[in-house]
């Protein structure tokens, strides 16, 4: 639509984690390539490491956290252990199906059960470190 109206400006709603800035990066490399001059976005990209530390920083009573595999896919497994050196809280990656979280909830309990808090990947499939 930029390419065939240039008199119009088109504004993008740029919002997102890791997963999603990728897109809005191949959207703009596209439109420079064809010379598409009449697009603009509105960012408000995130990344998740700064939110989970501001949470783990302000929320005493969180107890552990199931990664975001989408987010872990792009970020790897390891960006976590810093933070579960530091805070020592349990950060297990998972998918997004129901068996995953459970899985994820069980091994929370039981790194804390065991006063053993780190990073633990429990969606190798497709989450690297």
């Amino acid at each position: 639509m930029a390419k065939e109206n240039p008199q119009i400006t088109y504004v993008v709603a740029a919002v997102g984690f890791e997963t999603t800035a990728p897109a809005y990066a191949l959207m703009i490399r596209e439109a420079k390539k064809e010379g598409i001059e009449n697009i603009r976005l509105v960012t408000a990209l995130k990344t998740a490491i700064p939110a989970l530390e501001w949470i783990c920083e302000h929320q005493e009573d969180v107890d552990g956290f199931i990664c975001p595999g989408h987010v872990s896919v792009i970020t790897g497994s390891r960006v976590y252990e810093p933070l579960a050196e530091k805070y020592g809280k349990p950060f297990v990656v998972a998918g997004f199906e129901a068996e995953h979280i459970l899985a994820a909830i069980y091994r929370i309990v039981r790194q804390l059960e065991a006063g053993e808090p780190c990073t633990e990947n429990l969606y190798k499939n497709a989450v690297k470190e």
